[in-house]
C-alpha cells in the first residue's frame, strides 16, 4: 500500500488517498438489470466491502455525465465522491455494530469481527453498486486509477418492463411534469431541463428529441434510458480494455451462474468460498423474456427507440438469447 508522509497528521477517516488501494470496483447497468443481485454475490467474497448505492451518489453520476460542471467543479465533485466512499468504508471496517449487521445479512462471517484494522495493507476490495455510474464512468476511470468497472447487461425490453412494474412512478407523466416530484424521486432523471407545456425532460434526452420522449409510454421511456446507459458503457469498454472493464449478461448469469461467476472472480482478482457460490446459485431464468407480455404497440416502440442496439446485442432477430427454453 502506498503511504504518504502526511498520513500521520491525519485521522484515518481523512486519509482518502488510501481508497486507491481498495480499487474500487463500480458495479453498474441500467436499473433492474441485476446490479443488486450481482453486488450481493460480490459482498460474499472474503475481504470485500460492498455498498449498495450508499452514500447516495447517483445524482452526482448524472451531474458528472451531463457536462454541466466546469473542470474545477468536476474535480471537487470527484474528491467529494472519494471522501464519501472512503469514510463509508472506514465506518464499515471500524464499527462492530456495522460488522454484526453484515454478518446477519449473510455478507460477513464471525471471523470478520476481528478483521477491522487499517494498520496493514488491505487484503480486500471495495465494491460500489451504482446503476448510473455509466454516465460518469469515463471521469471516474480517470480519477480512480485502480478502479474497475463491472457492467451487467440485460435485454432493454425486460429492463423497461421490470422498471414499469417495480417503480411505476419512474419516468411517469406525473413525475416529469412536477419539478418538486422529480427532484425527490427522479433518480432515473437525475437532472432535467424545462420544456414546453410544463414538461421536464431528463438531461440524457438529446435536444430536438423531447417530443418523441414525452409522447412515449413509460415502457418506451425505460427502453430509451437503457439505450443511453448501454451506449455509454460500451464506449467505456473501448477506452479501458479487458483489464479494467468486464461486461456480463444477466441472461448468462441466470443460465450459467458458475461459469459467469468464475469469470467475475478472475476479473475482480479474488478467491471466493462457498458463500459466494451458494448465493450465486439463486439466479433463476423466470424473469427472462417477460417483455413479451407487453402490447404490440409497446414492443414496436422499443424497436423504434433501440432496435439497432437490441439487434447488435443479439436481443432481436433469430439469434436473440431469450428464445432459449
Amino acid at each position: 500500500m502506498t503511504t504518504y508522509p502526511y498520513d500521520r497528521l491525519l485521522h484515518t477517516e481523512d486519509q482518502i488517498l488510501r481508497l486507491d488501494a481498495w480499487g474500487p470496483i463500480f458495479v453498474f447497468g441500467a436499473p433492474r438489470s441485476g446490479t443488486t443481485f450481482l453486488t450481493e454475490c460480490l459482498a460474499r467474497i472474503p475481504g470485500a466491502e460492498a455498498f449498495f448505492g450508499t452514500p447516495y451518489l447517483e445524482r452526482w453520476m448524472h451531474l458528472l455525465g451531463s457536462g454541466k460542471l466546469s473542470q474545477d467543479l468536476q474535480e471537487e465533485a470527484l474528491w467529494g465522491i472519494r471522501n464519501a466512499l472512503w469514510r463509508t468504508l472506514v465506518h464499515r471496517r471500524t464499527s462492530r455494530r456495522e460488522t454484526l449487521r453484515q454478518i446477519f445479512l449473510g455478507r460477513k462471517t464471525w471471523q470478520d469481527l476481528w478483521r477491522r484494522s487499517f494498520g496493514t495493507p488491505p487484503q480486500g476490495v471495495l465494491i460500489y453498486q451504482e446503476p448510473f455510474a455509466a454516465f460518469a464512468a469515463q471521469t471516474l476511470a480517470s480519477h480512480f486509477p485502480n478502479a474497475k468497472f463491472l457492467h451487467i447487461l440485460r435485454d432493454g425490453r425486460d429492463v423497461a418492463d421490470s422498471l414499469d412494474r417495480t417503480y411505476p412512478q419512474a419516468l411517469s407523466d406525473a413525475v416529469l411534469r412536477d419539478v418538486q416530484l422529480w427532484r425527490q424521486v427522479g433518480t432515473e432523471i437525475g437532472l432535467a431541463r424545462p420544456w414546453k407545456n410544463g414538461w421536464w425532460v431528463p438531461w440524457w434526452v438529446c435536444e430536438g428529441e423531447e417530443e418523441a420522449f414525452v409522447s412515449a409510454s413509460k415502457f418506451g421511456r425505460g427502453v430509451w434510458m437503457w439505450r443511453e446507459i448501454v451506449q455509454r458503457a460500451q464506449g467505456l469498454r473501448s477506452a479501458l480494455g479487458p483489464q479494467r472493464y468486464l461486461e456480463i449478461r444477466y441472461e448468462d448469469l441466470c443460465r450459467q451462474p458458475e461459469q459467469v461467476g468464475a469469470q467475475i472472480l478472475q476479473f475482480v482478482g479474488r478467491n471466493a468460498d462457498k458463500r459466494y457460490w451458494k448465493f450465486l446459485r439463486r439466479a433463476h431464468t423466470r424473469s427472462i423474456g417477460l417483455h413479451r407480455r407487453r402490447s404490440p404497440e409497446e414492443l414496436q416502440e422499443a424497436e423504434t427507440f433501440a432496435g439497432d442496439l437490441l439487434k447488435a446485442l443479439g436481443y432481436l432477430g433469430p439469434s436473440q438469447e431469450d428464445t432459449k427454453p
